[in-house]
């Protein structure tokens, strides 16, 4: 089987190659614009496709191009796909759910309110589309808040990690927010086991299942770097949810993958980073 990785550049899309690469599975990075890939010349048997605009800067200096790589990229990949008869892979967000305190699985409302989910779940409406009327063969994962070692310091744990290095104050939007951290390599290896499996749903839900409060995880973070933990409050992104977690037990039977590093062992190999 030969792969083909779009945002084979990212945080993501390094950590994924880099495990395929480990597990001596056949992968080619693409690295233009992802416009362009609907005229690829080569074939593959399968497209994950990572690249995306995912950081909120993106939406608030250049929303046309980031609307434009997330939803009309997805579309020359669709069209790629069915031109080769290639199976997609497409990385999607827990975002695209509405708040619940409870873990929400593959069937729960929909409602995102915030620019980046929103493109995302328009780039679903694409491929859902295209899997009911042009035959696309395509599986969504909806990645929770994944973290690990490379992360843009825009994100969380490497804002808050750099902050206590550096003995500054970190300031957290919403502290007793409610957040399902997984850590990279486990994020990775499901989508290893979606690139193995025949069949499955075409929405699963890829995270740790376990809920953890945002000051929880700074603070362990506090006690692995032996930093007394102060933070400030910051402004609440408008649409930011309070609560995040997944059901993932369609992904563990689907795909045989359980979600196996714990946040504080996670944490911990992110400091040791």
């Amino acid at each position: 089987m030969r792969i083909l990785v779009t945002g084979s550049t990212g945080f993501l899309g390094e950590h994924l190659c880099s495990l395929l690469a480990e597990q001596e599975v056949s992968f080619d990075r693409w690295k233009g614009d992802i416009a362009g890939i609907d005229g690829h010349p080569e074939s593959a048997d399968l497209v994950v496709h990572l690249a995306a605009c995912t950081g909120s800067n993106d939406f608030e200096s250049e929303p046309n191009r980031a609307f434009v790589v997330n939803v009309l990229g997805t579309q020359s990949v669709i069209e790629y796909c069915l031109r080769t008869g290639a199976r997609c892979i497409f990385s999607s967000t827990s975002g695209v759910y509405l708040p619940s305190p409870e873990p929400v699985d593959e069937n729960a409302p929909l409602g995102p309110t915030r620019l980046y989910p929103i493109s995302k779940l328009l780039a679903e409406g694409l491929i859902q589309r295209a899997a009911r009327f042009r035959n696309l063969k395509a599986t969504i994962l909806r990645f929770f808040n994944i973290y690990g070692p490379g992360q843009s310091g825009e994100f969380l744990i490497p804002y808050v990690v750099h902050s206590l290095a550096q003995g500054e104050v970190p300031r957290l939007r919403m502290p007793e927010g409610i957040r399902d951290f997984i850590y990279v390599r486990d994020a990775c290896e499901a989508i290893l086991r979606a690139t193995q499996v025949q069949e499955c749903s075409t929405v699963l839900n890829i995270g740790s299942g376990t809920p953890s409060k945002v000051a929880e995880a700074v603070h362990i973070l506090g006690a692995l770097m032996r930093r007394e933990v102060h933070f400030d409050r910051g402004e609440v992104h408008p649409g930011e949810n309070e609560a995040t977690v997944a059901a993932i037990e369609r992904a563990t039977q689907e795909l045989d993958w359980q979600p196996r590093v714990s946040l504080k062992e996670g944490l911990r190999r992110v400091i040791k980073s």
